[in-house]
């Protein structure tokens, strides 16, 4: 995780007095080549993660790979690339792809290897990103979503949340306004990487048929359609004509919806 120094960097973390109390790994005196301790050691040696992923690609296994860091994303997809074959639908994820380079998102999209973007990290905590850990150009990259739909279709990727990385119970809407803004909660007028901003329509897709795709069943889910479960909701608003610095405080669930029986929710916080 970026927040600990432990995500497999390809440049050192910032040193300053957050990451030395945090006892993040120190960067090298320049003009030094970093070595890779001082920039997040990898869990997996190359062998034994290609014994791994071998492993459950002979056996027909969907893999998914928490990577986080150019240098873990390079491990985990030059791994995927000697696994798969031209054509193969495995849809094999890249969990997290934190500071994911477009080098790396165009051999996603070649590969079709997909990625789950965790963009929510900005809305709590881009600007210690930002100004203490990794500075403003590898920030602007944090899960850069606008530059992923170049090389893979929207209806592919996903936007998950993830705890204990964030306080609170879910909140998909916050998730969506990150995608969209790229704004922290307490500060509108800072945007992290304008270019990686995504619409709302790309957003919602990315929370909906995109993560049904992913796991296999978006001829069940993800969408309303005929032949498909009716698992939906029913929202205040309609987040197209919310402001989208508001998505997180002005939209809520009135009620939902799983396979067309209404649960009444109403009812459960009377």
């Amino acid at each position: 995780s970026p927040h600990c120094g432990t995500s497999a960097l390809s440049e050192p973390y910032l040193d300053n007095e957050m990451t030395r109390r945090l006892a993040f790994p120190p960067p090298p005196p320049p003009p030094a080549i970093p070595d890779p301790p001082k920039c997040g050691i990898p869990n997996w040696s190359n062998d034994k993660l290609f014994e791994i992923m071998k492993n459950l690609h002979d056996k027909g296994k969907q893999i998914a790979v928490h990577a986080h860091g150019e240098r873990a994303i390079d491990q985990t997809l030059n791994i995927f690339k000697q696994l798969m074959k031209p054509g193969d639908d495995r849809r094999h994820r890249l969990e997290h792809a934190g500071f994911i380079t477009e080098d790396q998102l165009k051999l996603c999209g070649e590969l079709g290897v997909l990625p789950s973007f965790f963009v929510y990290q900005l809305y709590f905590y881009g600007k210690s990103f930002y100004n203490n850990i990794v500075g403003p150009e590898r920030t602007n990259r944090w899960a850069p979503m606008g530059t992923a739909v170049k090389y893979i279709d929207i209806g592919k990727i996903s936007i998950h949340e993830d705890h204990p990385s964030f306080p609170g119970p879910s909140w998909p809407f916050a998730n969506i306004k990150t995608a969209v803004t790229r704004t922290q909660r307490d500060d509108p007028n800072m945007v992290f990487g304008k270019e990686n901003r995504i619409t709302v329509e790309q957003a919602i897709k990315a929370s909906t048929i995109g993560p049904a795709y992913q796991l296999f069943r978006d001829d069940e889910i993800g969408s309303l359609e005929v032949g498909k479960f009716a698992d939906l909701v029913i929202l205040s608003k309609n987040p197209y004509k919310v402001d989208p610095l508001k998505l997180d405080s002005d939209i809520e669930v009135v009620e939902t919806y799983i396979g067309g029986r209404c649960n009444c929710i109403k009812n459960m916080f009377k």
